[in-house]
């Protein structure tokens, strides 16, 4: 901390006090010493909010908001309500919001002391972003109404899922984008994040300092469609790109896969078969990953620095021993814990 050095020896809490005043002059400088060390210990706490340990983020749809009431929310860190959409002149697109869900979302998280945040975007419902990002009015307007919205609803922030840029046109509209709402967000004292594929080359690297998270989205490739292999390289390639470790969160299915591209829950794939060894991670010609492999997962982003992991989607759970939420949290907090004290002879 050379500048915690610096102002230390340009002080001294001791001056040579004048003739007329010694006593004075002494209580001047202790209350300056108290002063420094009080603002001292109030920059330390704000650091210390800014980096609060590996993120544990879960996204719920709003097409499964009855799960609200059975979230463990205690289990993370973050919660993410999917999701809003933009409109072409900068406007949000709120007609599939249920809104009475989402406080009651923002509620039951608030309980449990977890952060939340409103994703705008999404597979399906990214249409307005090319739009609304190639024009600097929009762009601002988009900006405003967003903090706007995540203020009123008592929100930390929001994820920008925008899948997927492709076009020169539309790279350079994104990251113009980003940075317009990150300058709105810190104004606003507002968290913002973006949401982005296994793969891709279209984050500029000045864009990744304007975030504060940048969730991989590590899964749906071909064949066993996430991996830990294919997550790890997944995860590396952002890093590779400039993207600060502490800011990549892996992010996690839970969901299978098969060969013709079809999705089911893994807690309706246990159902399927309720007598499936732990260690199997294919049913009826679904892949997707057991117990073991969110370890692992969630162990190897412990283990590189990474900032977390993310799970989509949170419905997609199941219950008791079996919850990948459960294990997430688990290594989580047996990686955080200090070791054991020596055992005594």
């Amino acid at each position: 901390m050379p500048g915690l050095v610096c102002i230390v020896q340009s002080f001294n809490p001791f001056p040579r006090p004048p003739r007329r005043a010694p006593f004075a002059a002494l209580i001047v400088a202790t209350l300056a010493l108290l002063s420094f060390a009080a603002e001292s210990q109030a920059a330390f706490r704000t650091k210390s909010k800014e980096r609060p340990g590996p993120a544990i983020v879960g996204f719920l749809p709003d097409y499964q908001a009855k799960a609200i009431d059975s979230v463990p929310f205690e289990l993370l860190t973050d919660a993410i309500y999917f999701s809003i959409t933009p409109a072409w002149n900068g406007d949000l697109d709120l007609s599939k919001l249920n809104k009475s869900a989402l406080k009651d979302f923002v509620r039951k998280a608030r309980r449990k002391k977890v952060a939340v945040h409103i994703c705008v975007g999404g597979w399906g419902r990214s249409g307005g972003f090319a739009a609304v990002s190639a024009n600097s009015v929009a762009r601002e307007r988009f900006a405003h109404e967003l903090a706007a919205f995540c203020k009123k609803y008592k929100l930390d922030g929001a994820d920008i899922d925008w899948e997927t840029p492709n076009s020169s046109k539309d790279i350079k509209s994104y990251n113009a984008l980003i940075g317009d709402l990150s300058r709105k967000f810190r104004d606003k004292k507002l968290r913002l994040s973006i949401s982005v594929p296994a793969r891709g080359h279209f984050v500029e690297p000045a864009t990744f300092s304007r975030v504060d998270r940048i969730h991989v989205m590590a899964y749906d490739h071909r064949g066993p469609h996430s991996t830990t292999d294919a997550a790890g390289g997944d995860i590396r390639s952002w890093a590779e790109q400039g993207a600060p470790r502490s800011k990549l969160v892996l992010g996690i299915p839970f969901y299978g896969r098969n060969t013709a591209r079809e999705s089911m829950a893994y807690r309706e794939l246990l159902e399927l078969d309720k007598d499936a060894k732990p260690e199997t991670d294919q049913i009826a010609g679904f892949h997707f990953n057991n117990l073991a492999t969110v370890r692992r997962k969630t162990a190897l982003t412990l283990q590189h620095g990474y900032g977390g992991v993310m799970v989509w989607e949170l419905s997609q759970d199941a219950k008791g021993k079996n919850s990948l939420l459960q294990a997430i949290h688990e290594t989580v907090q047996t990686s955080a814990a200090p070791p054991p004290p020596p055992a005594k002879r």
